[in-house]
């Protein structure tokens, strides 16, 4: 355990690595066993190697960081800030990674944080100001063969972090996403361009707890139509998502789970009739929500139809099954 106890905070800084491999990691700590950091700041190290400019932690090690700063480290590739590729599980809990940077456009991934394989909990956490020669600038999600990843966020910020590549804030290459609590993943641009939580076809956030309803998390999906949430209902809606382009919109499949698509203009026809509601805007793959009821004297409304003669019926339940307004 390294921790400091004087009220202030305990810094490692100067560090610098100088292999390309494992042995030039870590250019503040290199851990292959079992470490604690308490109110620690690792700042101004740098790493050539496998990653890690402030620490790296990769093998059989567990590694808990706490109440800690880890800032302005550099790293060629694979986490400028932290590089986690241990089997066991780690966690993060009230730090503030900033700062930090990779620089080398092919590998450069996860500025803040690069995690591959094993379970990994980030609780309380900010990633800001992170700059990424390529995806992942706050964090970088992946797993090697024959291993799984799965990372749970909890009451966490990822902001205003840069990249030349997708997913600024995070990019979930492989393994699995959790998240609950208050999560705001958002102001991270690529290239000046809002990519916050960057999804690669077929994967999806898994909520595992109630989100609160001020999460705001701005999504890029790599297939646009995809499904991206797994157990959504109950524990949020599709208002804590937001869309990273504006050409999407952010709505819910009949199943309650949240799905980016092109918005679809709806109009209503009354035939004959008068309806308070002439539009609204839909999302194919979601259902079409609530519907108005027309009124014409003397009759007595029988439903919407997709057409005025052989049309399906739809109600507020109906999934869009449409591209076209």
């Amino acid at each position: 355990t390294i921790q400091d106890t004087s009220g202030g905070k305990g810094i490692i800084t100067g560090g610098w690595t100088k292999g390309s491999d494992a042995s030039g990691s870590g250019g503040g700590i290199n851990n292959d066993g079992v470490l604690t950091l308490k109110n620690i700041t690792v700042t101004g190290n740098t790493a050539a190697g496998y990653g890690g400019g402030g620490i790296y932690s990769s093998g059989n090690s567990t590694i808990t960081i706490e109440d800690c700063e880890i800032s302005n480290n550099e790293a060629t590739v694979k986490g400028g800030g932290i590089h986690i590729s241990s089997n066991n599980p780690s966690t993060l809990t009230n730090c503030v990674i900033k700062g930090n940077k990779t620089t080398q456009a092919t590998n450069g991934y996860g500025a803040g944080l690069f995690i591959q394989r094993g379970p990994k909990t980030i609780d309380g956490c900010t990633f800001t100001e992170n700059d990424g020669q390529n995806s992942g600038a706050g964090i970088y999600i992946d797993f090697d063969k024959g291993t799984s990843t799965v990372v749970t966020i909890i009451n966490t910020t990822v902001s205003n972090n840069t990249s030349i590549a997708d997913g600024a804030g995070i990019y979930l290459n492989n393994g699995e996403l959790q998240m609950s609590g208050l999560v705001n993943i958002a102001g991270n641009t690529k290239g000046g361009t809002a990519n916050n939580l960057y999804l690669p076809t077929g994967k999806q956030v898994t909520v595992t707890g109630t989100l609160n309803a001020s999460t705001r998390i701005g999504v890029t999906l790599q297939t646009v139509t995809d499904v991206f949430t797994i157990g959504l209902p109950g524990n949020g809606d599709e208002a804590c998502f937001t869309s990273d382009d504006a050409t999407y919109t952010v709505g819910l499949n009949a199943s309650g789970e949240a799905v980016l698509g092109v918005p679809i203009t709806l109009s209503f026809n009354a035939n004959g009739g008068t309806c308070a509601t002439a539009s609204k805007s839909v999302q194919y793959d979601a259902s079409y929500g609530e519907l108005p009821v027309p009124v014409r004297d003397g009759f007595v409304f029988g439903g919407w139809f997709t057409s005025a003669a052989g049309g399906s019926q739809v109600t507020a339940d109906t999934t869009v099954q449409t591209a076209e307004n």
